[in-house]
């Protein structure tokens, strides 16, 4: 497709999705929709997310999918490129936990212990992918491309995770691969990709330990991950506005207009309480009135144009 043709349908309000303390509230509306395109024993399970998320292309391009979930799909990718993009290395890692927190509906601790993510089960006898419990814990890392990751697995091996979610920023790519960390026959289980250790009484071994007692695994970025074992996953998020234009101009032009409407009603409720237009120019508080009055009234148009154009879709 020439992206060309479509760049004027490209909603502005996307490019700059708030990512901001509520994310992951907002996030957890798109992520429901998503899950209809699951099995439900598939959607607590983080890897098939991953997936789901690095095959959007051919999701987009399924005539069979409803375009309310396509529209979905592309807005969460939309997050993880702000995250990506436009955070520093210790916000953006902090926001990559909420971001896989909102997928699974997991809970983020706050206590700095070993588990950055926890998902808890209701169903006393859930099992998942083999294992049976109520919770799974996860250690989550978000680095550039060709790092070396610390891996902490605890004194005496106590405080492994059950899985340990490691992603690379790599140029429009975010590549994810998810490691075990207690089956110790798995392909993925995490001490195996650990770099050996060259010198000192650890020499030859995997598993290293700082003089705390606490036991650690470096992965080399550049030379052990993404392997070809089933769980990396590469999520492409350089072709979003693509994906946006192929899911309708009609609808776009209206997600379009109705961001800017949303933008510009920002304004003028701030022009109502300050006195003062977007250009600090003197507005009386009626005009500013009128102003925010034919918004809202545009605005609920577009909405309505909207409705009907995913309706007519979705039909």
């Amino acid at each position: 497709m020439d992206i060309k043709k479509f760049e004027n349908f490209v909603p502005a309000g996307w490019v700059n999705v708030k990512v901001d303390r509520q994310m992951a509230i907002r996030l957890g509306k798109y992520v429901r929709v998503l899950d209809d395109l699951l099995e439900p024993s598939e959607r607590n399970d983080l890897f098939k997310k991953i997936d789901m998320l690095s095959g959007i292309v051919s999701i987009v391009e399924d005539a069979g999918v409803d375009i309310q979930k396509k529209l979905s799909l592309v807005t969460v990718l939309q997050y993880l490129k702000e995250i990506k993009e436009h955070f520093s290395a210790s916000s953006s890692g902090f926001l990559f936990e909420s971001f896989l927190g909102s997928l699974l509906n997991a809970d983020i601790p706050d206590d700095n212990g070993y588990a950055d993510m926890i998902r808890y089960f209701d169903a006393p006898h859930f099992r998942y992918r083999g294992q049976a419990g109520r919770r799974l814990t996860y250690q989550i890392k978000l680095y550039k491309n060709d790092s070396t990751v610390k891996v902490k697995l605890g004194k005496d091996l106590t405080e492994r995770c059950d899985y340990y979610v490691i992603a690379l920023k790599d140029g429009d790519n975010i590549k994810v691969s998810i490691f075990d960390g207690k089956n110790e026959d798995d392909d993925s289980f995490i001490a195996k990709y650990g770099a050996v250790v060259k010198t000192g009484p650890e020499v030859g071994m995997r598993i290293r330990t700082e003089a705390s007692g606490m036991k650690y695994v470096n992965l080399n970025t550049s030379t052990v991950l993404f392997r070809s074992f089933a769980n990396a996953k590469t999520i492409n998020l350089g072709n979003l506005d693509e994906l946006i234009a192929n899911c309708g101009e009609i609808i776009v032009s209206s997600l379009d207009k109705i961001y800017k409407h949303i933008s510009d009603l920002h304004y003028h409720t701030e022009s109502i309480i300050t006195g003062k237009k977007k250009d600090k120019t003197i507005i009386s508080i009626d005009d500013a009135k009128k102003k925010a009055d034919l918004t809202i009234d545009r605005l609920r148009k577009d909405i309505e144009q909207l409705t009907s154009s995913i309706r007519g879709f979705r039909e």
